[in-house]
């Protein structure tokens, strides 16, 4: 069974939420660049979505993540990611709006060692007052396989989160990217936004563009096309990090993600086959590993800043751009398509310096 737009915003509107974002959030074509390459390239600017100008997409996804632990009770959310994790940065901001107080496991993904003075998304968690708790590198970690760092902070934040219940503060750990099952749902919205701001300004998307890690938001892109009973327009997911068996996030997790979707809106669950068919992952693009800088996306970066004046960031969106540039480079998009880049934010990923800034300045 399919259903209309009005029909999906009134399952979602029954669900618990916080509001945060300003949506919709922008659709606008990239002029210079879509007359340069005979192609009409649109950004959906999620990371102006608020509430403050370093947001980003993951804000999105905690209007119903936070709205459901204000809803349950919870008074801290535990989470986790790298030094200049951007999502740790939004849960920080987002649980002050919602009254809530946020704790973050920050870890190191590079060997860098702990930072003598934080910059960065590390500055902003601090000026947002956010209680950090700085995790070492873990010696099994490698820069293409950091599941052995990441499966070691969640057993600290899920032993944190017990402690804080058994001592009567109720708590909830994030997992992470804020990829957590209560907002998968958020970026079936997205997805409504996307299709109809750009059936406002006549055109139909024939390609949507995202850098895929956590997978927080490709589920919700897959679910409203199930939803919507769309076929028309392909989701092609760049990832920045391996979705291979036994790390963190794989195919097999984005199908019951979608699947939780459909559970959540009370919805007879959709078949594997059929959420697989509108998966296309790219894992062409993460070289030489996540949050290290790539040269060609670098260049990718500084060419968008140079032909469009927007910024992109090392880390995610710069690599997601590039995969959707060589796509151009190699005519895997045909001249004339369409094609949509969800830009989920990142700025202060430049703001870190160092390596970051390499091949751009």
């Amino acid at each position: 069974m399919t259903y209309t737009a009005p029909q999906i915003r009134r399952m979602i509107d029954a669900l618990p939420r916080q509001r945060l974002i300003f949506s919709p959030t922008p659709l606008h074509r990239l002029n210079n660049l879509s007359a340069d390459w005979g192609r009409d390239i649109y950004l959906k600017r999620e990371d102006m979505s608020g509430p403050s100008p370093l947001s980003g997409n993951k804000m999105r996804k905690l209007e119903f993540v936070l709205g459901e632990a204000v809803h349950r009770g919870i008074k801290t959310v535990v989470t986790y990611g790298a030094y200049q994790s951007n999502s740790a940065m939004q849960v920080a901001a987002a649980a002050n709006i919602c009254g809530l107080k946020a704790i973050l496991y920050l870890g190191d993904t590079k060997g860098e060692g702990k930072p003598e003075e934080p910059i960065g998304n590390l500055l902003l968690d601090t000026l947002l007052g956010a209680q950090i708790e700085y995790v070492p590198q873990h010696p099994q970690a490698t820069a293409t396989n950091l599941t052995p760092m990441w499966d070691h902070m969640i057993a600290l934040c899920k032993q944190k989160v017990e402690a804080l219940n058994a001592a009567g503060e109720p708590a909830a750990f994030l997992p992470l990217g804020a990829a957590h099952p209560w907002g998968y749902v958020s970026d079936v919205l997205n997805y409504l936004e996307i299709t109809e701001q750009s059936a406002a300004m006549g055109f139909k998307p024939d390609y949507i563009f995202h850098a895929n890690s956590s997978g927080g938001t490709l589920p919700g892109l897959i679910a409203a096309q199930l939803l919507l009973g769309e076929k028309d327009t392909q989701i092609i997911s760049i990832n920045i990090r391996s979705w291979a068996e036994g790390n963190v996030v794989t195919r097999q997790t984005c199908i019951e993600r979608v699947r939780a979707i459909f559970e959540r809106l009370n919805l007879l669950l959709p078949t594997d086959e059929a959420i697989v068919a509108r998966m296309h992952i790219d894992e062409n693009y993460m070289a030489p590993g996540y949050a290290l800088p790539n040269p060609v996306a670098q260049e990718t970066i500084a060419l968008v800043l140079k032909r469009e004046g927007v910024f992109l960031d090392p880390t995610y969106t710069g690599k997601g751009f590039s995969g959707l540039r060589d796509y151009v480079q190699k005519g895997r998009l045909p001249e004339g398509s369409r094609a949509v880049y969800i830009h989920s934010g990142g700025l202060m990923g430049l703001l870190a310096g160092g390596q970051m800034l390499e091949g751009i300045i």
